[in-house]
């Protein structure tokens, strides 16, 4: 009988991601893979299957660990306070990596439909979001654009701030470029 593969699923999965996310999908081999995780190719294999099913657990983990306290945080308060809170911190990032979920829009060639459907299915339920909070704005704060249109551009920014912040200069302009796109966007 064969012995259970032992590791520490927090460990591989953190340095799976951080590989993924500072070189990219493509850029990133099996060789990278064992030499950040420790893992064998075989355990790897035996494990998640294919470099994209680490890739697409990599993507929940991304998720789990630093996009998800933003959304819920967004879910849970309303009207403009709960957009600006949550460009706020779109805005103080610091990761020169850029996101991992636009990378991954971005550098979409050679990767798989399950993990661009984790990416994709994220920024269309955020879009829903803001859309929510432009409407109930609308509805109760006074707030006269179009919450649809306004909701797509939030997430246009947010995916071009990513980029953005990908040029090291680029990270202190942060803050100014999302506070000039809200008042242009009568968020305040």
């Amino acid at each position: 009988m064969a012995r259970p593969i032992e590791y520490d699923k927090s460990e591989v999965l953190t340095k799976a991601m951080e590989i993924f996310w500072r070189q990219g999908y493509d850029s990133t081999s099996m060789k990278d893979l064992v030499e950040a995780t420790g893992l064998t190719t075989r355990s790897m294999y035996n494990i998640f299957e294919s470099k994209n099913g680490l890739f697409r657990a990599s993507l929940e983990w991304y998720y789990d660990k630093t996009v998800k306290w933003r959304y819920d945080r967004l879910l849970e308060e309303n009207g403009l306070e709960a957009i600006k809170n949550f460009m706020d911190v779109i805005a103080a990032r610091r990761s020169r990596n850029g996101c991992l979920f636009v990378n991954t829009v971005s550098d979409r060639a050679n990767i798989e439909d399950s993990c661009l459907d984790i990416v994709e299915d994220y920024f269309y339920k955020l879009e829903h979001a803001f859309i929510e909070k432009l409407t109930y704005a609308k509805e109760h704060e006074g707030y006269e654009d179009d919450p649809i249109l306004r909701a797509k551009q939030l997430v246009v920014v947010i995916k071009g701030l990513s980029v953005h912040s990908k040029d090291v200069k680029a990270l202190e302009e942060n803050n100014r470029i999302v506070n000039d796109f809200m008042d242009l966007m009568k968020i305040h």
